[in-house]
């Protein structure tokens, strides 16, 4: 019944009058699709995801607070995460995280699926 509410609400919509169950389903604009982006942003759930998996092996809740996260990637993933590291240290509950370039000296667990990304992390 809210989802009928809010439908029917909508700023400048001119179908306010119709309801959402009579609707068809909105048509995908292909041209609006960006592999890259939605590459970045798996790259970017997989880093807190591999993190959380950490805590959680160590018995660590995830909610604990962390020293830092190093994330070392390699060129075509730096710039998005930099971009998104503000957003990484709020969900994971770390004061820094830190990106650099990935080398094959770079310490650190390799990200499952992302063989260009590495993290270490320091509670």
């Amino acid at each position: 019944h809210i989802s009928e509410e809010i439908y029917k609400n909508i700023p400048g919509s001119k179908i306010a009058s119709r309801s959402i169950h009579l609707s068809a389903w909105p048509q995908v604009d292909s041209n609006l699709i960006n592999e890259k982006a939605e590459d970045d942003g798996d790259a970017i759930l997989a880093i807190v995801s591999e993190v959380r998996r950490i805590k959680s092996a160590q018995r660590i809740s995830l909610k604990a607070s962390m020293k830092s996260v190093q994330i070392y990637a390699d060129r075509n993933y730096i710039e998005p995460i930099k971009g998104s590291t503000e957003d990484i240290a709020s969900i994971v509950h770390s004061s820094m995280v830190e990106v650099r370039p990935l080398e094959e000296s770079s310490p650190g667990k390799e990200i499952q699926d992302h063989p260009g990304i590495r993290i270490e992390i320091c509670l």
